[in-house]
């Protein structure tokens, strides 16, 4: 079937055509939309708690535990966002906590 092309240059060996399958592009290109989302929701949950760690599809802050409710209530509604360019967009989290990032 049809198929997405590149040149990639390979060092001294020139350059070689790269074919990506369709389906494995429109992958990338939706995790890459995805991670860029994320992205994002950090830097909204960034303006109210220090973020400490992101990994593929998470945010870990750090928050009072005098303000545990606030704090998740914040983050979910943070995540739960997506830039106006993404309105409609499907979404959905899930939010835990902890003592430390494993008891999350």
């Amino acid at each position: 079937g049809p198929a997405f092309v590149y040149m990639r240059r390979q060092g001294r060996g020139g350059d070689r055509m790269v074919f990506v399958h369709p389906g494995l592009f429109t992958e990338n290109l939706i995790q890459a939309i995805a991670r860029d989302v994320v992205m994002w929701q950090l830097a909204l949950i960034s303006k109210r708690y220090p973020v400490v760690s992101s990994t593929y599809d998470e945010n870990v802050y750090v928050y009072p535990i005098a303000e545990r409710e606030e704090a998740l209530d914040y983050g979910r509604t943070c995540m739960l966002r997506v830039p106006s360019c993404l309105e409609g967009f499907p979404i959905n989290c899930e939010i835990g906590y902890g003592a430390s990032y494993g008891a999350a």
